[in-house]
């Protein structure tokens, strides 16, 4: 939904005041985002050699389960990030997110 005032936004904003607030405002989102990401890194981290799996299920599979659901938990922000990247303006926290998702989808 912010992602989205955004963009209604970004499209109207003729006046530097509003285009200072659009551009304060793409950060956050950016912030927002980077701030969710390190709580997944951390949990993962921290987790990792045991994480938790429901005990009926095989250990491996269940870690996997396990790791597939702290990726799934960005997913749908990342995306929405993702398609508005082409209206929203440019900012430093969109190149910094961007790079780290490129490292976490090449594994470094």
């Amino acid at each position: 939904a912010r992602i989205e005032l955004l963009e209604a936004f970004q499209s109207m904003a003729k006046r530097e005041a509003i285009k200072r607030c659009v551009e304060r405002k793409t950060a956050e989102c950016y912030q927002h985002f980077y701030q969710e990401l390190n709580v997944v890194k951390k949990q993962f981290d921290q987790q990792r050699r045991h994480p938790p799996i429901h005990p009926t299920l095989p250990k491996y599979a269940g870690a996997a389960m396990w790791a597939l659901q702290l990726s799934k938990r960005l997913d749908k922000p990342m995306s929405f990030l993702k398609e508005a990247k082409h209206y929203l303006p440019v900012t430093a926290d969109a190149a910094e997110v961007e790079t780290v998702r490129d490292l976490s989808k090449s594994g470094g």
